[in-house]
């Protein structure tokens, strides 16, 4: 059994108490101290707790003989972490919610950036446009540097996660099961590659079943990760408005993506529209609302021209609607996902904006006008910039007149990315002595820009 202090597995035996949730665990913390002094507390001394009656009194006193050895072995078999509030690696937005999961089972890895995160959420059988919706906002929040939040469940969630990975963004998914019991059973490859780029969380050990009490009981935990939480389709008694009353409830943002008023999965949305939540025009009207968090992202999509919601383009339908057998419409697939993203955002002209060029192929993009600051931006960036790496991006051949308004890190990414074949976005992180964080964010702005192209993982120059 993996090395635990018996101060973590008395918390682990009293979180895993069925008839304890996180609020009568805080109120016996507040009486007796530490999971400790719960677990050796007398029948009498918990029933002096509010709303402990005989039965969690005896349910209590039962868990001093919980054996874990077995559970613990097998986690530590299959790879899965522990989490608790007594450790530093406990997510902290979730310390802050009102009741907290007292222990979290995990596959993957959480890590610092993942505090920027965005929980998208919807129906189980969206349309064409809600999946469309879902794949394409969830990649541009993962090229602007977000992580996904969502559930893993069929329809707009795994829209979502697929998204966040075609982005080559992070991904969190909150299970209603156990972590070794997948469900859907059809998303055991996509939970995979969730936890090769972020996490699966859940509450329940990992061989508990899906519980149909459990998914709403999770989504508390989908919206406590996040900044706030998009909508993208729901019906008038979907899931996904209790994860928005959570949000709510946890002082986070509530965004819905509007839809047709005739359209079932439309009633949820514009229910949430009509009692307050920020209607989403694109990605950039999510980032706007979310404000100071998230000022740099801001600030990065406006340089390259998204500052107009109306510039996100949807463009047509790229795909035919087919409903399965029981009359829903399919799930999102990878193959989706590779129909939906295959055309880079553009920023739209209108008949009020000169063309700099009449070739579209050597469009800049904005120009100098655009950015009065440009030169105190660029030297900013310098500082981030390793001087090898400096030498080199200086003597970068210039192609495009829209590569003269690139900062150093930028200049930097496309200098590593070179002149010949694609190359993996790692070797372009390994090459440039950056971050991945400076260099995804960093491909986003020269993508969007027209200046490279990037298929899956692997990214050349334009």
């Amino acid at each position: 059994m993996p090395d635990f202090s018996q101060a973590r597995l008395a918390w682990i035996r009293l979180a895993l108490v069925p008839e304890v949730g996180p609020v009568t665990i805080a109120r016996l913390l507040n009486v007796f101290g530490d999971a400790q002094q719960v677990l050796k507390s007398t029948q009498d001394e918990l029933l002096q707790v509010p709303d402990v009656g005989p039965k969690r009194a005896n349910s209590i006193q039962a868990a001093r003989r919980m054996p874990l050895e077995e559970m613990l072995d097998e986690c530590e078999r299959y790879g899965i972490q522990l989490l608790t509030p007594l450790d530093p690696s406990y997510p902290e937005p979730l310390r802050k919610i009102p009741d907290p999961p007292s222990v979290l089972f995990m596959r993957g890895t959480l890590r610092p950036e993942d505090s920027l995160a965005l929980a998208m959420v919807g129906t189980r059988h969206p349309s064409l446009y809600g999946r469309q919706m879902a794949t394409r906002l969830a990649e541009g929040f993962a090229h602007a540097g977000l992580t996904v939040v969502s559930g893993l469940a069929r329809g707009i969630d795994g829209c979502s996660h697929e998204g966040a990975l075609a982005g080559g963004g992070r991904t969190l998914a909150i299970l209603g099961s156990g972590l070794l019991e997948i469900y859907p059973p059809e998303h055991a490859k996509l939970a995979e590659r969730i936890v090769e780029h972020g996490a699966l969380l859940s509450e329940s050990p990992p061989h508990v079943k899906p519980l149909a009490e459990s998914f709403p009981r999770r989504n508390r935990i989908v919206s406590g990760l996040s900044l706030g939480v998009v909508v993208v389709e729901a019906g008038d008694r979907s899931g996904s408005t209790i994860t928005a009353r959570h949000a709510t409830e946890q002082g986070r943002e509530v965004f819905a993506v509007p839809g047709r008023l005739t359209d079932r999965t439309a009633h949820g949305t514009l229910r949430l529209i009509r009692d307050g939540a920020s209607v989403v025009l694109g990605v950039e009207t999510v980032l706007e609302e979310l404000g100071p968090l998230i000022a740099p992202i801001t600030q990065k999509l406006t340089r390259f021209g998204m500052n107009d919601p109306r510039e996100f383009d949807l463009g047509e339908p790229l795909v035919t609607e087919k409903p399965t057998e029981n009359g829903s419409t399919a799930a999102c697939t990878t193959a989706d996902v590779t129909r939906f993203t295959g055309h880079a955002h553009r920023k739209k002209m209108t008949a009020a904006q000169p063309l700099p060029f009449t070739d579209d192929s050597q469009s800049n993009g904005p120009s100098s006008d655009d950015f009065p600051d440009e030169t105190s931006r660029s030297q900013e960036s310098q500082s981030d910039v390793p001087s090898d790496q400096t030498a080199r991006s200086e003597s970068l051949t210039i192609r495009r007149p829209a590569e003269l308004l690139i900062n150093e890190v930028e200049r930097t990414v496309l200098s590593a990315i070179g002149n010949g074949d694609a190359v993996q976005v790692d070797a372009v992180i390994r090459q440039s002595g950056l971050t991945s964080q400076q260099v995804l964010t960093a491909l986003a702005v020269l993508e969007m820009r027209h200046l490279i192209r990037r298929r899956g993982t692997f990214v050349a120059r334009a």
